[in-house]
């Protein structure tokens, strides 16, 4: 179910963790955060054109996504991404006699299986998973 990231593509561009701490201290970002805010960068993921420099692509992605094929296929779904990109654990539902319902990108909004009251929700088996393959990966197990 999971694809290869097409790690030619990904070099062409560069990555990295915005942090609230830097942006601040570089003035970028001074806003403090606001009551209805769910997180402190709700508003500073508006930020990711300009530190692109407003050249080719910007992305920004929570943390509490799980992608289930290469993102490399949203170049060519720039005008009209379907919700799957942005499946929502307990909102969006997968209709199993129709493919195009699956998630390829699953976004655990209200909590993942990280919480143990979210431990088992919906892709829960999923993310536990790719936690697993991380952890032998980088030999954490």
């Amino acid at each position: 179910m999971f694809s290869i990231v097409d790690l030619e593509f990904f070099t062409k561009f560069r990555s990295f963790i915005i942090k609230l701490f830097d942006l601040r201290s570089s003035g970028l970002y001074w806003r403090e955060r606001g009551p209805t805010e769910s997180t402190e960068f709700s508003f500073s993921r508006f930020l990711t054109p300009y530190l692109a420099n407003y050249e080719g692509w910007a992305m920004f992605v929570d943390c509490d996504f799980l992608y289930t094929t290469d993102i490399k296929e949203l170049t060519e779904l720039i005008d009209d991404i379907p919700f799957i990109w942005n499946f929502l654990v307990g909102h969006n539902k997968v209709d199993e006699n129709d493919p195009s319902t699956q998630p390829k990108a699953i976004h655990y909004t209200t909590g993942g299986p990280w919480f143990e009251m979210w431990k088992n929700c919906e892709f829960a088996d999923l993310w536990l998973s790719e936690m697993e393959a991380y952890k032998k990966e980088t030999k954490q197990i």
